[in-house]
């Protein structure tokens, strides 16, 4: 194949899936077409509504008269030839993102890194960060969405309707399709926010259709011809072009000759039409209707015979309802119409050679490295082996791409004998675990567990595999369902195993992405939620299996010891938690998993800070940032949780420029939707708003991202959102409610083995002495039970230690035992010793009041003051201000 049916690879969207650039073009004006003045003027005065629908029954021409508005008015539009493949929501919502951002190159990254990112993700947190880029938009953009009739997924109709919703004001989409849309648009209708065009606006009118006859005969239709034609057609755009066809084929009462509804219509007429071919176009026009897009090459190579030069662009020209699909017209498609009628006289004349030809067809995909393509036509043709094999080569690369929909449709396509073979099944498990489709694991796992006994005596290679395959499988399935318990005696029995095999061709040992975008890794399901008690315990045991049977190689390890290392950091031992995130780390870099190499790359910064080096730290996550920016992965997922962390450390060093262009790029809000799997980001934005000064919309979103948690019972986040609601009471002089979350987050601290978190916030040590005293003087009496003293002491001793730890370094860092003032903090503290306030510091500074309020924050923290009397008092006496 010459011709790529798939954008440049150049683009990182192809990372997607295999896109085909053919589904984004828009038609072109065919010879003979009508400008429809009255429809483009309608269309334009909808530009100023969120959406407009065009819908009627196949034939009315909703297509061209799209194209040709866009075309002839000059509209900035993307567009979007919708099929069955779209039911799949990742695929789907990567056309749209990919037809923005052709419109507005950049539009779109974060979301498209989302779709690109293996994890799971809410596909509601990917339309937001779509929005939030659109809503920069300063002209008008549209977005048309074809054959939307296609789509029966309530996934994607919820997520579409979502979109809809939320338009800004410059972005307007157009749905055209067969029948009404299954979302609700009746707020729209009522607000004037809906625009609609159906059958009676297509119809033709006699003027439009005198002028297409016209057009396509070289003739003007006496008025007796035009009221039969507008009579019997109904102004049907498809029943005129026929009509006309007709006549040019020597028909010329063809329209006298039937009446009736519009199938009896197409039925009359395209056999008319048809038949006045000659002979070789008719029998290529019938074998070629098994393609759903075909160019020259495709078609001789399935029906085994020479293609005259140029036969589909001389069909196209003729006027038989073949539509190009780029620029070159090279690659075509048959009107829907048309190739329902060219399939059924195919399959009455020819139907046997269906099988071959699909055959040929997805041999020729298969040639070219479309698998998908093959896949399709393999299956059309009941080559259900062929099929079946060449699932087996995209199976992994689908699991990671997040299109289980597509996999689970091709799987439901197989017979039963097929489907119950264990190397099917083990693809049919992991595709439903990952889509938490749980109704039929068991039955899964049961049918494998169930043939065991045959494959030792038949196939010890697949045995040995589907052995392995069925207690990890299981063990996923107990872990992502909350069946901590089960899932710990599955990896007992493996630990206990001797004869376990070597791992090489598990699912999970083909670089499937375990980390569902959190940092911690063990935030999430692979952590238990964050009980750390639980974890511990499961990994501890993940641990020795690992270990005793010689497996830290597999690439699946990399996960593990991401959850070893944050485990060992949390507990306070630093020397482990840097070994283990360093293999995690090398592991991972060689088999292509982030999320394992994110989150230990932060472990691994935070031990450097510790240590006193906070250059390196930075400089740890910098390289990596810097990895993920050569290989087009800028936006990801992984880069923002990096920059995040990032963000902290300027925050702590006192670099306000860097922390405020972040929050301006990063665009969370009061108003934006706290997402799941994005806490620690949100947690970032928490700390940096506390540190502006701006506690009332901290303490906002943390009380947000705590019911969050509960909700969906993410413990280490409930625990993170408890302990900045205690220290914003704090700040806030809410003596009473702080004591109270302090008391509950230490008692969810020590219930789940939570220690080291509480050393974080940078108010903690103040507020761990004040819950000490009201405990000791008994102040209040509710704190006395839930937390045990013991519990306390510990934290507070870990606490010592790292204060301890901190001042020794800070005595070699910087003389007179506290952290060197920038230029700019210097700035601020002589400003603030003449007596000026926050807004008169802001305008002489040119800087925003809630940047001052940042800089005051690191210059009380540095010269450990209160406030603005005991930092000026701290700073001459250290001789830094005058």
């Amino acid at each position: 194949m010459n011709r790529k049916l798939t954008e440049d690879s150049s683009d990182p969207s192809v990372h997607l899936h295999p896109v085909l650039a053919t589904k984004l073009y828009i038609p072109p004006h065919p010879a003979y077409l009508v400008s429809r003045e009255r429809l483009m003027t309608a269309m334009s005065s909808m530009l100023q509504r969120k959406l407009t629908l065009v819908i009627a029954p196949p034939g009315f021409g909703k297509t061209m008269m799209i194209s040709d508005w866009i075309r002839s008015r000059n509209i900035r539009a993307g567009w979007i030839s919708l099929d069955k493949g779209e039911n799949d929501l990742q695929r789907f919502w990567g056309y749209v993102v990919i037809a923005f951002n052709r419109l507005l190159p950049g539009i779109g990254r974060k979301a498209r890194s989302l779709l690109q990112s293996p994890v799971a993700f809410s596909i509601d947190k990917m339309v937001a960060w779509l929005l939030n880029d659109l809503f920069d938009v300063t002209d008008d953009l549209v977005l048309v969405l074809d054959d939307y009739y296609v789509i029966d997924s309530e996934e994607v109709h919820r997520s579409l309707a979502f979109f809809v919703e939320r338009l800004p004001e410059r972005i307007h989409l157009c749905i055209v399709s067969r029948k009404e849309l299954p979302f609700p648009v009746a707020t729209l209708r009522v607000k004037g926010q809906l625009g609609e065009i159906g059958i009676d606006e297509l119809k033709f009118t006699k003027e439009e259709i005198s002028s297409f006859w016209h057009r396509q005969t070289g003739d003007l239709p006496n008025e007796s011809s035009l009221r039969l034609l507008a009579h019997r057609t109904e102004g049907w755009a498809a029943g005129i072009q026929l009509a006309a066809l007709s006549q040019l084929g020597g028909q010329r009462d063809a329209l006298r000759h039937f009446s009736g509804n519009h199938r009896y219509v197409v039925d009359y007429l395209m056999e008319e039409v048809f038949q006045s071919q000659p002979e070789p176009v008719r029998s290529f026009l019938m074998r070629s209707s098994v393609l759903e897009r075909m160019n020259g090459e495709l078609c001789a190579a399935i029906m085994e015979q020479s293609i005259e030069a140029g036969m589909l662009q001389r069909i196209e020209q003729a006027g038989l309802f073949v539509i190009p699909l780029d620029d070159e017209r090279y690659w075509f498609r048959y009107h829907h119409l048309f190739r329902d009628f060219l399939r059924n006289r195919f399959l009455q004349t020819f139907g046997d050679d269906a099988v071959s030809l699909n055959l040929k067809a997805s041999e020729w995909f298969e040639r070219g490295g479309y698998t998908e393509e093959a896949i399709d036509h393999a299956l059309a043709a009941r080559g259900f082996e062929r099929a079946a094999n060449l699932l087996r080569s995209i199976d992994a690369e689908l699991l990671n791409r997040r299109e289980w929909a597509t996999l689970r449709g091709w799987l439901d396509q197989l017979p039963e004998e097929i489907a119950q073979r264990m190397e099917i099944v083990i693809v049919q498990v992991w595709t439903e675990l990952f889509m938490e489709k749980f109704e039929r694991i068991p039955e899964h796992l049961g049918r494998i567990r169930n043939e065991l006994p045959r494959l030792s005596q038949t196939n010890e290679a697949l045995f040995s595999r589907m052995r392995e395959e069925l207690v990890i499988a299981e063990n996923f399935y107990m872990l992502i369902s909350g069946k901590y318990d089960l899932a710990y005696e599955l990896l007992t029995y493996l630990y206990e195993r001797e004869d376990l095999g070597s791992g090489d061709g598990l699912f999970v040992n083909s670089g499937l992405e375990l980390n569902e975008g959190t940092v911690p890794f063990i935030r999430g399901y692979y952590g238990c939620k964050g009980s750390i008690r639980t974890a511990e315990r499961y990994h501890q045991m993940y641990d020795a299996f690992i270990r005793k049977h010689h497996l830290e190689h597999l690439s699946f390890c990399a996960h593990q010891r991401t959850a070893m290392s944050e485990l060992a950091y949390e507990r306070g031992d630093n020397p482990e938690a840097l070994r283990y995130a360093e293999t995690a780390i090398v592991l991972g870099r060689q088999n292509g998993i982030m999320g394992a190499v994110i989150p230990s790359i932060i472990v691994k910064a935070r031990i450097q800070w510790d240590n006193g080096n906070p250059e390196a730290a930075m400089d740890s996550v910098l390289e990596v940032m810097e990895f993920l920016r050569q290989s087009h992965n800028q936006e990801s997922l992984w880069h923002g949780l990096l920059h995040a962390y990032l963000v902290r450390c300027h925050l702590a060093k006192g670099e306000i420029e860097p922390v405020e262009r972040w929050l301006e790029a990063c665009k969370f809000s009061l108003e934006t939707e706290t997402i799941e799997k994005q806490e620690f980001e949100w947690l970032t934005f928490i700390r940096v708003l506390a540190a502006k000064g701006s506690d009332r919309e901290a303490l906002i979103c943390a009380e947000r991202l705590l019911r969050t948690a509960e909700n969906n019972g993410r413990l280490m986040t409930e625990l993170e959102a408890r302990i900045w609601i205690a220290a914003l009471y704090g700040k806030m002089g809410r003596a009473y409610e702080c004591m109270l979350q302090m008391h509950e987050a230490l008692a969810l601290g020590e219930r789940e083995g939570y220690k080291r978190i509480f050393l974080d916030a940078a108010e903690m040590p103040d507020l761990l002495r004040q819950y000490a005293e009201v405990r000791r003087k008994g102040y209040m009496p509710e704190l006395q039970t839930g937390v045990s003293l013991g519990y306390l002491k510990k934290v507070q001793a870990a606490d010592n230690r790292r204060t301890a730890q901190a001042h020794a370094t800070d005595g070699v860092q910087s003389e007179g035992g506290i952290d060197a003032l920038t230029a700019r903090e210097t700035e601020v503290l002589l400003l603030i010793a003449e007596g000026l306030s926050n807004k008169e510091i802001a305008r002489r500074l040119v800087l925003t009041e809630g940047t001052v309020k940042l800089h005051l924050h690191h210059i009380y923290g540095k010269l450990q003051a209160k406030g603005r009397v005991q930092a000026i008092h701290r700073a001459k006496e250290k001789n830094l201000i005058p």
